[in-house]
């Protein structure tokens, strides 16, 4: 999958920044890569997360959640081997849209996250 970031995206009514459309790009790219997760795979992935809260109320709620923590680890530049922990959670929860400018519901990730201890092992045993 491409990544398709339209030209003349917009956020907030402005238009996107260059790093905004990479890190939108990044997250459509991600999709291709998780479009094919067994049902199994997609409810180890929800599990953290309290599903009522989570905006995305479609089969694609677990590849949405992938990408974004896809996102969380680029924010913090993670390469692979590095580990994930509370406090990364907290300062990314408290941070990351002022940091980043762009809330592509990553806020609703964050806010739909109903185990914190569960979300972190996720974080540093999938591959995303």
């Amino acid at each position: 999958d491409p990544g398709t970031v339209f030209r003349d995206a917009k956020y907030n009514d402005r238009p996107l920044r260059s790093r905004e459309k990479t890190i939108i790009e990044a997250h459509e790219k991600a999709h291709g890569l998780f479009m094919n997760l067994t049902k199994d795979e997609k409810r180890n992935i929800l599990s953290a997360f309290d599903l009522q809260r989570l905006s995305h109320k479609h089969d694609a709620k677990a590849d949405e959640v992938l990408a974004r923590m896809s996102q969380v680890k680029n924010y913090f530049g993670f390469k692979g081997d590095e580990i994930f922990t509370k406090a990364h959670l907290d300062y990314a929860r408290k941070h990351y849209v002022n940091d980043i400018g762009l809330d592509n519901s990553i806020s609703d990730m964050f806010n739909s996250i109903d185990d914190e201890d569960k979300f972190i092992y996720l974080m540093n045993t999938i591959a995303c």
